[in-house]
């Protein structure tokens, strides 16, 4: 009796206990080709409190999109609910994939391996492809130096009628990729099949060194799904024609390029200054001045600088330093691209201060020639220009800075012994006290006018109704 108590106790607390779910995992299509997605699916007999950390994906996957799904069903009057995660993924990397253990509060998930085949592989199992698209990224070079541009092109070959869609390239903060223009579409020959080309240029830039391993470019974009049943897609008279491709809709398509790596050389070990990387670079002069120069008068300077295949904003500014001899004003630089490259332009307002000959200095730009790999230098020449003496020999040290000029003063009265005030001239106030009267007595006119017409015709509507009134019978005769 005792026994039964104590086996009776256990019994009712082991139902009192929470159950223990069952997790399965399960990855398709198993094996895939590389480009295409996979479904990595979480199943559970108990309902999901927390998702999984899929930081440990990151590795080998793109982590796409993801969703939650219950479903129940009655098997011989016994109720089963099942729920189920569902996790988008895209393979970044061609063999076999591990895909580790993943936590979900106290449980984990078993370890599962996926194989992600190359389209050029042959033999072994046929992999199964979703969508026959094809991504690949080509660059002009694959060793640059850091801030150098590098030119790459995106191609998606597309046999299956992409109808909109966007290359997406990858981030990261150790460098960017700046599309060039909008992606085009032509028509190409594929495994002896039409297929479209879609082509779009990027720039890459990075200002890190070493081996960088570029992850890979992602397309996504939307192809046209017939969903007319088939019964209605025979044609039996012409008419039928006309209500062909109504029954459409849009499913979306996703494909990825290889990862491909990229070496940034280093810097050479003795430069000093402002890092230029170019394949050829151009620093040109031009000046205004009169045909003689006095002591006081300013000269302009304007120096341009461009360097091929670099962004405006990455150029340095050209500099001039002052002189005994000369004060030197530093105007706005302006900077654009052009088609020969990025372009800085300063204009320097020189005043020589001394008589005689003068020196103005040359401005020097080094820059590093990535197609020769050796550090060269633009340089615009010195000049000397002869100044001739001014009426007024200016004060000012060479390093001295420009001072605004003082704002006008109000006209004031001035006088001299032999001469009377000179008073600045006034306003013609006559003139306008004239248009004042007349524009006065032009409206008081207008105001009579409009009342004189308004009581004559006030009086004419009168007379018109005394007219038409008939006088009323006489009801008492006698």
């Amino acid at each position: 009796m005792f026994l039964r108590s104590v086996f009776t106790v256990l019994f009712c607390w082991l139902l009192s206990l929470p159950a223990w779910a069952q997790l399965t995992t399960k990855i398709q299509p198993n094996p895939v080709t590389y480009g295409n997605p996979v479904t990595l699916t979480i199943s559970s007999d108990q309902p999901f409190t927390a998702g999984p950390n899929l930081s440990v994906l990151e590795k080998n996957f793109i982590l796409g999109g993801q969703q939650q799904r219950q479903s129940s069903q009655w098997i011989n009057g016994v109720g089963k609910t099942q729920y189920e995660l569902i996790y988008t993924l895209f393979p970044n990397t061609v063999g076999k994939i591990v895909v580790p253990e993943l936590t979900l509060g106290t449980q984990k998930t078993s370890e599962t391996t996926l194989v992600v085949v190359d389209k050029s592989s042959q033999g072994g199992k046929t992999p199964i492809a979703q969508d026959e698209l094809e991504l690949r990224v080509v660059c002009d070079n694959t060793q640059v130096y850091p801030s150098q541009p590098l030119a790459c092109t995106a191609e998606l070959i597309d046999p299956i009628g992409v109808v909109e869609g966007h290359i997406i390239p990858p981030e990261s903060s150790e460098y960017t990729w700046q599309p060039t223009d909008n992606a085009t579409k032509s028509l190409i020959n594929y495994n002896g099949k039409d297929a479209n080309l879609w082509t779009q240029s990027f720039i890459f830039t990075t200002t890190a060194s070493g081996n960088i391993k570029i992850p890979a470019f992602m397309f996504q974009g939307k192809v046209l799904v017939d969903t007319t049943p088939a019964s209605a897609r025979v044609i039996n008279h012409w008419t039928d024609m006309m209500f062909m491709g109504m029954g459409t809709a849009t499913r979306t398509v996703t494909t990825l390029s290889k990862p491909f790596s990229l070496t940034i050389l280093d810097k050479p070990a003795d430069w000093k200054g402002w890092w230029l990387p170019s394949q050829e670079v151009t620093l040109t002069e031009s000046y205004q001045m009169p045909q003689k120069i006095h002591v006081g008068e300013s000269i302009e300077r304007t120096v341009v600088l461009v360097a091929k295949d670099i962004d405006a904003t990455a150029l340095p500014v050209p500099t001039l330093a002052a002189t005994p001899n000369i004060k030197v004003y530093t105007g706005l630089e302006n900077r654009q691209d052009t088609t020969k490259g990025g372009q800085v332009s300063t204009t320097f307002t020189i005043v020589p201060i001394r008589a005689g000959e003068v020196v103005i200095p040359a401005i020097t730009i080094p820059w590093f020639d990535t197609k020769n790999r050796v550090t060269r230098t633009a340089v615009v020449p010195e000049r000397t220009i002869f100044v001739e003496k001014g009426n007024v020999e200016p004060m000012a040290s060479a390093a001295q800075p420009a001072q605004p000029s003082a704002p006008t003063p109000p006209p004031t009265i001035t006088t001299t012994q032999n001469q009377a005030p000179t008073i600045p001239p006034k306003t013609d106030w006559m003139f306008w006290l004239i248009l004042a009267g007349v524009i006065g007595i032009s409206f008081a006119l207008g105001i009579l006018g409009t009342l004189y017409f308004v009581k004559r015709k006030f009086k004419a509507d009168n007379k018109k109704t005394e007219k038409k009134k008939k006088p009323l019978p006489d009801l008492y005769p006698f």
